[in-house]
């Protein structure tokens, strides 16, 4: 059986966007037999057509494989395109957020040692300590009927070391305790001067309501409880007292050594018999007196029950 090939129509290829010839491969018969070749009917020609005619696209393969290579490629450059803002933009995004995380961890670390600096400042200015204690050891009359407090005077060190004991007389039912105070700049108690850091008191006399503060003799300054640094800070307590009234007098020696405030401090109670009194000085403030035991009284009868108020 013979087959008869001729050119057939033009294919457009989208690929390549060229006409591309094909190739029409039909069985036919032998031309041997008639020059004319018959007519096909109608149904055979379609049958013909559909079940022998085959179109074949020329270089099909290769340039599909093109056109894939090209789309692949436009897809990738696109991809890679649209892929680097986004890739941009998440390193930027994690690169703000570690640093705004450092920043923060930062402002808080500072934010927390200013909070404790504050704390630290403020627990200095509203510190005191015990510089003295009196204990009402009897109270009696005398002979014009005022009230005598027999007192038992203790200094305290910084140490918390008890002074030699001092016993006082004093006359009247309000009893005074007076001493001189030296108080500094707020900003040096707060930042903790070693130096000026804390007041400064010196107990000069105690002495009742019903007698003269001048006929009273001054404290044993030799009672006083020893100071536990016997170096600088000793020698500085010892030159601020040496200029004590100078510093009342002269603003500008008292602003050249740090003082707030140098003066005379008195501050009083009413005494009964068998009570025990604490006296405290603020580091930013004075004197202060407050009860802290009440023991019993022996001898009711050494003791004033009459009360004159």
């Amino acid at each position: 059986m013979a087959y008869n090939t001729t050119v057939g129509p033009t294919l457009f290829d989208a690929g390549s966007g060229c006409l591309l010839p094909t190739l029409l491969i039909a069985e036919g018969r032998d031309s041997t037999l008639s020059e004319t070749p018959e007519r096909t009917p109608p149904s055979e020609e379609c049958s013909l057509k559909c079940g022998f005619v085959r179109i074949f696209p020329l270089w099909n393969l290769r340039n599909l494989r093109i056109t894939l290579g090209v789309l692949t490629v436009r897809w990738l450059r696109f991809f890679f395109a649209a892929s680097l803002p986004v890739a941009g933009a998440a390193i930027v995004f994690f690169a703000m957020r570690s640093w705004e995380v450092s920043r923060l961890t930062a402002q808080v670390e500072q934010l927390q040692q200013q909070r404790e600096h504050l704390v630290e400042y403020v627990r200095r200015l509203k510190a005191s300590r015990r510089v003295a204690q009196a204990d009402v050891l009897q109270q009696f009359p005398d002979e014009r009927g005022r009230t005598v407090s027999v007192i038992r005077w203790n200094e305290i060190g910084l140490d918390g070391t008890l002074g030699e004991p001092q016993t006082i007389e004093a006359v009247g039912r309000l009893v005074y305790f007076e001493a001189a105070v030296i108080k500094f700049d707020l900003d040096r108690v707060g930042e903790g001067d070693p130096e000026k850091g804390v007041s400064l008191a010196l107990f000069r006399r105690v002495f009742g309501e019903d007698q003269s503060a001048s006929s009273v003799s001054d404290i044993d300054r030799q009672a006083r409880a020893p100071s536990p640094d016997r170096g600088t800070a000793n020698a500085n307590e010892q030159k601020m007292w040496s200029l004590f009234w100078r510093l009342m007098d002269e603003p500008p020696l008292a602003e050249q050594f740090g003082v707030r405030v140098a003066q005379c401090e008195a501050p009083a109670v009413v005494l009964q018999s068998g009570q025990i009194w604490e006296v405290t000085l603020d580091a930013a403030g004075g004197l202060n007196l407050r009860l802290v035991a009440q023991r019993s009284v022996s001898d009711p009868a050494a003791s004033v029950a009459a009360n004159r108020r």
